[in-house]
């Protein structure tokens, strides 16, 4: 079962855009600066109307369905305070009331803002920004995310448990899960399906080894995700065909076994 993106227009930005997204699996969209992604990604969230059709099991898409994370860090914030945005958007998707203290609290554990619940938004540093974003986007419990650069700002233990709570609401929670970035690293951990943008186009799309595999991106300014160059190298050079893993210590493994 899938969203249906047909006949997608929006003048020098998307260009006949058809596509399908899984329901219940992480779909990564990449492409270089100015590829068409984060107004892909805005059409799918419904904050720009286009010619063409998003549709899921044969109806149209409902924005109170969605969750959605802008790139820029310091747009969309209506309050003041970490709890009263939390609380804002609670209200705006109609959250029930009884459940909505508890649902603040688990949130922000979540993203661990803990304690931050009365710290004003302008004192928070970037990081601290985009961790609340991502709290504001969970916090109504949508079924589908879509999450537009989700690690920028972020360091590497930020990240990791960025990476935790994808992958805790795509196998326990079954969220359809959206997600631009030029982070090819990181999206070919994550997704099952990759859509690759270029000039407003969807020029390839497939599963997230097929779409790497013998094809050279770079021309187009997207890197290849290290996984995938190790085992291509490994091949090239000496003659063991690993296939493809998500992490390069995988394959490392699969290399000893190979020898032995």
């Amino acid at each position: 079962m899938e969203i249906n993106i047909e006949n997608i227009n929006l003048k020098d930005r998307l260009k006949d855009i058809n596509i399908e997204i899984p329901i219940g699996k992480t779909t990564g969209i990449i492409g270089n600066n100015g590829s068409g992604k984060t107004s892909l990604l805005e059409v799918l969230s419904l904050n720009i109307k286009t010619p063409g059709n998003i549709t899921i099991k044969g109806k149209q898409l409902e924005k109170n369905k969605i969750g959605y994370l802008s790139q820029d860090i310091d747009t969309n914030f209506k309050k003041d305070t970490v709890i009263s945005e939390l609380q804002n958007v609670l209200e705006e998707n109609n959250y029930p009331k009884t459940k909505q203290e508890k649902r603040k609290k688990d949130v922000l554990t979540m993203v661990n803002l803990t304690n931050y619940e009365n710290r004003k938004i302008n004192t928070l540093s970037n990081s601290e920004k985009k961790l609340l974003k991502i709290a504001c986007v969970l916090i109504h419990n949508p079924k589908i995310l879509i999450l537009d650069e989700p690690f920028e700002c972020l360091d590497n233990n930020e990240i990791n448990n960025i990476l935790k709570i994808i992958r805790l609401l795509k196998y326990r929670y079954k969220k359809t899960i959206i997600i631009a970035s030029n982070q090819t690293d990181l999206l070919h951990k994550l997704s099952d399906k990759i859509i690759v943008m270029d000039k407003g186009k969807v020029i390839k799309e497939g599963d997230k080894y097929s779409v790497f595999e013998k094809d050279n991106l770079t021309k187009i300014g997207i890197d290849i995700p290290k996984v995938i160059k190790f085992s291509d190298t490994v091949k090239s050079k000496k003659k063991i065909n690993l296939g493809y893993r998500d992490e390069i210590n995988d394959l490392i493994k699969d290399i000893y076994r190979f020898i032995k």
